[in-house]
């Protein structure tokens, strides 16, 4: 088709041409410099339109793989006073009040990432009343290594501390609470005011498929 414009538009110019007539040639100037302005306006709405298509399929991908994502999130709380702990003892926080994903356990005490991402972590110690001052040192742990201390006691009765860690996880590495040991005298915890929560903060995206 524009073959075929083109070979008219040449055979009207030759026609114009051996006529001779320069009113008509300014004309047929003129006329080409719009055609050409067209072609151009042309292109770039092609280019346009290309751009915002990639730009619609990639916003569309995203908000389908985001729907697609299941919600990583949890609460859980000791349900029972736990005494006669040791050093580096697992807190098992067995009475799970959300866990979406399934990533903690509350046989174990493990939390194991479900997907690679960044992660907030949050536990909250009570220390159990003794004779005299009590106290217990605790710890957030990613595979064996500190992330976060909480100190809780150094009274004669209930006393708390909390703690709060941002990380990031491979899928299927650990995070837990234990007893520190360093700093405890009465290794006991008391329940349910203890609790160990956590989410994922962002998903990485490094395998994310871009269309377009």
């Amino acid at each position: 088709m524009k073959i075929l414009q083109v070979c008219l538009l040449c055979c009207f110019i030759a026609v114009i041409s051996a006529i001779g007539d320069t009113d008509t040639r300014k004309a047929v100037d003129a006329l080409i410099k719009r055609v050409e302005n067209v072609e151009l306006e042309n292109m770039k709405l092609k280019k346009e339109i290309k751009l915002l298509r990639q730009q619609n399929q990639n916003g569309h991908f995203r908000n389908r793989r985001q729907e697609g994502q299941a919600k990583i999130a949890f609460t859980a709380t000791v349900s029972s006073h736990l005494k006669s702990l040791a050093h580096h003892n697992v807190i098992v926080f067995d009475r799970t009040g959300s866990n979406f994903g399934n990533g903690y356990d509350n046989v174990t005490g493990y939390f194991i990432a479900p997907e690679s991402g960044v992660y907030v972590f949050y536990a909250n110690i009570m220390s159990e009343v003794g004779n005299g001052l009590t106290y217990i040192e605790t710890e957030i742990v990613k595979n064996g290594s500190q992330l976060a201390e909480m100190y809780s006691g150094a009274t004669n009765s209930h006393d708390s501390s909390s703690n709060m860690a941002v990380t990031s996880l491979q899928k299927g590495e650990h995070v837990w609470v234990r007893v520190h040991g360093a700093w405890s005298n009465n290794f006991s915890i008391h329940c349910c005011f203890s609790t160990f929560s956590g989410f994922l903060l962002a998903r990485d995206e490094w395998s994310e498929n871009i269309i377009g």
